[in-house]
């Protein structure tokens, strides 16, 4: 009996979770159209957002965490890499910085993982933000979407929009 119990409710938090994900996308229909698909976005919104329009969690689009600590309950860094305690110094990739006041693309938002990933969605692999490929301007230099005078000479490009 107790058995049945549990298992009748891990099958109902599982269809809950699919139903939610599935009433979140008759909406929102340009968060996952992108070749690239972040798993939890399209296993389950509510993994990072209230799905109850609402609910105020206190940050932006009903998520549950602040972003880079979101992020991070899921993708750890890289043995050898700071914490979240310490992630404004510490990356992946060369010790990129993951959280600043602002971002420099787009000063009006605060730098954090989601001023270079996608969380729901992307044309490239690594749901990187910006289309960086060698069909670009960017001509498949990732570093060049922020850092354009390190590998180009001349005036950057206007900074890709936000929504891509």
């Amino acid at each position: 009996m107790r058995m049945s119990i549990i298992l009748g409710s891990l099958l109902f938090w599982g269809l809950s979770a699919f139903a939610a994900s599935n009433t979140c996308i008759e909406c929102h229909t340009d968060e996952l159209d992108k070749p690239f698909k972040h798993k939890a976005a399209v296993e389950d919104c509510s993994s990072c957002h209230d799905p109850d329009h609402e609910v105020r969690t206190g940050h932006p689009y009903r998520l549950y965490e602040a972003t880079n600590k979101l992020c991070l309950k899921c993708h750890e860094f890289r043995p050898g890499f700071p914490s979240y305690g310490n992630a404004s110094v510490g990356h992946p990739i060369d010790g990129h910085p993951t959280s600043r006041m602002k971002d420099p693309l787009h000063p009006e938002r605060e730098f954090n993982c989601i001023s270079c990933h996608n969380p729901h969605s992307s044309k490239m692999e690594t749901l990187f933000r910006y289309d960086y490929s060698k069909n670009s301007v960017y001509q498949g230099h990732l570093c060049a979407v922020c850092h354009w005078n390190i590998i180009f000479v001349g005036e950057p490009p206007t900074p890709p929009p936000w929504h891509q």
